[in-house]
C-alpha cells in the first residue's frame, strides 16, 4: 500500500519560485505539469500565480524575508467574531502605547468581557448577528494562537539599552581568576564558597513580557507603583548545593509577623537593604555555622555590586572570621554570580507561578477579593509560605551546577567548556563586544531583568480595574 501523501505547507518564496516557474502553453510548465512536478495541487498553483505581484510585494518586507514566512496576510482561517477581534486588537494596542503589560491570560479574559458585550441585546454596539444567540464562547488556547496569527503580535519583552563592558572578557577572567586563587590559597572547601543576593519586589506579580505587534522595534513597558507592599528576599547559597535559610524583609510594618521556623524575617520602613540589615544577615545565615563560628574556616563571600554589599567588602569587617569578601563586578552579575545565573530564577518563577495560582482562587471566593471585586494582595503570612515552600525543594545538584556554569570552583575542577554558553563566548580567545552583544544580547538582557533585579525594575500590576456591568468572573481586565 502507499503511504498517504504528506500536506506541503510551502514558503512564500517558494510559492513565488513555482509561480515564476509557469509559462502558459510552454511543455512541462503547464499548471499540471508543475503540479505533478512539485506534488501540489493545480488549484494552489493556480492561485500563486494569480498573487504573483502580492508574493514579490510581501517578499519586500524585511520582516518577511527574515522568517520563513508561508502565507499573505488575510491568509488562513477566517475569525468567527471579526467585530470582537476588531475590539481586542484595538485594546492591546492602546495597552502598547501605554506602557501597560498584556499578559495572553488577559487577552483571554478581556475577549470573554466583550464578547458578553456584543452578546447583549441592549448594548448600542451590537451589530454582528452572530452574538444574537445564546452561545458560549471560550477564547480558548487554541483561538488565542490563531487569534495573535491573524493579527501579528508576538510576546516581547520591554527593549534594554544594556550592554557589557568593552572588556568584559579581562574583567571576568580577572574575576573568576581572584576566586580561583583565594580557594587554591586558602584552601577553601566547597561548603565554604558562598554567595548571597537580594531580589525585591512587590506582593504583585506581572509578567515580564507583553503581546504586541510582530516586528516592534521598542517595547515599552509601564512600571507600576499602586501597591506599596514590598519585601525583598536574600538567598544565600554554597557551592556544595546548600541554600542556607532564606531572609525576608517587609515593609511598612510596625512589628515582625510571627513565623514559623526555616526563615529569617525582618521589618523596616522601605523594604530594602542597609548596612545593619545586611550585616544581621551576615551573623544569621554565615557567622553562626560551625564551621565558621567554632573552626574559622576559611570562606569565600561573593556578592553583587550593590551600595551596602561595596561597603561590607571595603570595611574588610568580615575579615576577623576568616572570610574573604569579593565583589562581582558590575553588569557582569548575569553572567559571573550563581544566584543570577540559575536559583534567583527558579525563585521568580516559582513566585509566578504560585501568585497566579492565588489570583486564580481569588477570581472564585469573595473573602479574596476587595469591595471593588479586584483580588486582594496576597499577605504576610502567605508569602512567607511560598519562600519557604521554593527554598525546602530547591535542589542541591541545581546549586552545585550554578557555581560550576560560573566558573567559581577549586582551579583543579575548571574547564571552560563547563561555564554557560555566554561566559564561555565571552572568555573565548577570539571574543569581540559587538559579535558577543548580537549573539547573546537578548540573553544577557533577560537574564540581567530575572535575575539581578533593582528597586526600580520591580512593578506591581496597575491596571486591574472592574468590568463595570459586565461579569465573567475576573473584575480585573478593564
Amino acid at each position: 500500500m502507499a503511504e498517504p501523501s504528506k500536506r506541503r505547507n510551502s514558503t512564500l518564496a517558494r510559492k513565488l519560485e513555482i509561480a515564476n516557474e509557469y509559462k502558459k502553453g510552454e511543455e512541462g510548465r503547464s499548471y499540471h505539469a508543475l503540479a505533478k512536478k512539485y506534488r501540489v495541487g493545480k488549484t494552489s498553483i493556480q492561485e500563486w500565480v494569480k498573487s504573483k505581484d502580492e508574493l514579490e510585494d510581501a517578499l519586500k518586507d524585511r520582516e518577511i524575508q527574515t522568517r520563513k514566512a508561508r502565507r499573505l496576510d488575510g491568509g488562513g482561517r477566517k475569525c468567527k467574531y471579526p467585530e470582537l477581534e476588531e475590539l481586542l486588537v484595538a485594546w492591546v494596542h492602546d495597552k502598547n502605547k501605554r506602557g501597560f503589560r498584556v499578559k495572553e491570560k488577559y487577552i483571554q479574559l478581556k475577549a470573554k468581557n466583550l464578547f458578553t458585550m456584543l452578546n447583549s441585546s441592549n448594548d448600542p454596539y451590537n451589530k454582528d448577528p452572530d452574538f444574537t444567540t445564546d452561545i458560549e464562547f471560550l477564547a480558548s488556547n487554541g483561538w488565542l494562537t490563531r487569534f495573535k496569527t491573524r493579527h501579528n503580535l508576538v510576546s516581547r519583552r520591554a527593549t534594554s539599552q544594556r550592554i557589557i563592558p568593552e572588556n568584559a572578557n579581562v574583567i571576568a577572567r580577572e574575576f573568576i581568576t581572584r576566586c580561583q586563587n583565594l580557594i587554591s590559597m586558602h584552601n577553601i572547601k566547597l561548603q565554604n564558597i558562598i554567595n548571597m543576593d537580594q531580589v525585591p519586589r512587590y506582593f504583585d506579580t506581572e509578567p515580564k513580557s507583553t503581546v504586541t505587534s510582530k516586528g516592534s522595534r521598542n517595547v515599552l513597558l509601564r512600571k507600576g507603583g499602586t501597591s506599596h507592599k514590598r519585601f525583598t528576599a536574600t538567598f544565600t547559597i554554597s557551592a556544595s548545593g546548600l541554600l542556607m535559610k532564606p531572609h525576608l524583609l517587609f515593609s511598612n510594618l510596625k512589628n515582625v509577623p510571627t513565623v514559623s521556623h526555616g526563615v529569617l524575617v525582618e521589618v523596616n520602613t522601605t523594604g530594602m537593604f542597609n548596612d545593619r540589615i545586611l550585616m544581621d544577615c551576615v551573623k544569621n545565615t554565615v557567622l553562626n555555622r560551625a564551621e565558621t563560628s567554632f573552626l574559622r574556616e576559611p570562606t569565600l563571600y561573593i556578592i553583587d555590586s550593590y551600595g551596602c554589599h561595596v561597603k561590607l567588602a571595603t570595611s574588610k569587617a568580615l575579615e576577623k572570621y576568616n572570610i574573604f569578601v569579593e565583589v562581582v563586578p558590575e553588569r557582569m552579575t548575569s553572567l559571573l554570580q550563581p544566584l543570577d545565573v540559575s536559583v534567583n530564577r527558579s525563585f521568580q518563577e516559582f513566585y509566578s507561578e504560585k501568585y497566579d495560582q492565588y489570583i486564580a482562587q481569588a477570581l472564585e471566593d469573595p473573602e479574596l477579593q476587595t469591595k471593588a471585586c479586584n483580588p486582594k494582595v496576597p499577605g504576610y503570612l502567605l508569602v512567607f509560605k511560598w519562600v519557604k515552600e521554593w527554598g525546602d525543594q530547591v535542589p542541591t545538584d541545581m546549586i552545585q551546577t550554578a557555581f560550576k556554569l560560573c566558573g567559581l570552583v577549586p582551579l583543579e575542577d575548571f574547564q571552560v567548556e563547563n561555564c554557560h554558553t555566554p561566559l564561555k563566548a565571552l572568555l573565548a580567545s577570539t571574543f569581540d563586544p559587538e559579535d558577543w552583544m548580537e549573539h547573546f544580547g537578548d540573553t544577557f538582557n533577560e537574564a540581567e531583568e530575572s535575575g539581578g533585579i533593582t528597586e526600580e525594575e520591580i512593578s506591581p500590576p496597575d491596571w486591574f480595574l472592574p468590568n463595570v456591568g459586565i461579569n465573567t468572573g475576573f473584575c480585573g481586565v478593564p
